[in-house]
């Protein structure tokens, strides 16, 4: 069981050691593409919140008037 784990372990440090000479630039491209979909989402809940307030705002104008 102790060598499956360290086989595992060793694996996962090759991949790693790969990922890293392989592809250089991918953490800033995933770092990118992160700062990017939180962007979208933020600016999503901020129309969405909008709509909500101006139809609350205006269901309950209506019924005062």
């Amino acid at each position: 069981m102790s060598a499956q784990s360290e086989k595992l372990r060793k694996t996962g440090k090759n991949l790693k050691r790969i990922q890293n000479s392989a592809v250089p630039g991918l953490d800033k491209l995933m770092g990118l593409i992160k700062k990017a979909e939180t962007k979208n989402t933020i600016i999503i809940a901020l129309v969405i919140s909008l709509c909500l307030v101006f139809m609350i705002y205006f269901h309950g104008f209506k019924h005062v008037v």
